[in-house]
């Protein structure tokens, strides 16, 4: 998996924001205010940017980090939680397995 970088500095400022909370639960419109930006603005640079829309793109972060978590050894529950996913859902229908089967045998 991989993330599209976003090279619109406002774009890169909020991706900042999300990147280190990836449970940050701010919408669009929110996260347009803190940039100084419309919510139009920033979708339309979203796509842009990145070929995917905000809510993609979010989408598509949360699960890499959550992957990159579990691989890491963190309980898939606390890893879901982690990235703002706290029923493990996006992680189901995304990889079509729980985040629990995702994890690692234990050794």
């Amino acid at each position: 998996m991989s993330l599209p970088a976003c090279r619109d500095p406002r774009l890169a400022g909020l991706a900042a924001v999300l990147l280190a909370n990836p449970a940050d639960p701010s919408d669009l419109l929110e996260l347009a205010e803190l940039a100084g930006a419309f919510c139009r603005t920033l979708a339309r640079l979203f796509r842009r940017d990145t070929g995917m829309s905000f809510q993609q793109w979010r989408r598509q972060w949360r699960l890499t980090e959550a992957f990159a978590r579990i691989a890491q050894g963190e309980t898939p529950a606390r890893a879901a939680v982690g990235v703002g996913d706290a029923s493990g859902a996006a992680f189901r229908t995304s990889f079509g397995i729980t985040p629990g089967r995702a994890a690692p045998a234990p050794s």
